[in-house]
């Protein structure tokens, strides 16, 4: 199950195109923003690594 975070659900006030548009790159992260090879780089060197998962 998947959790719609930047939309809400679809109703009169909220289009289904728009909804789908917003629900789809959670979906399949292939479908979201690039992140250019340099700014991964800065966000490796600053945030601590994730442990204890």
């Amino acid at each position: 199950m998947y959790a719609v975070i930047c939309c809400e659900s679809p109703s009169d006030h909220v289009d289904l195109f728009s909804w789908l548009m917003c629900s789809l790159p959670q979906l399949n992260p292939l479908f979201g923003p690039q992140i250019p090879s340099h700014i991964v780089r800065v966000l490796q060197r600053e945030w601590p690594p994730v442990t204890g998962m």
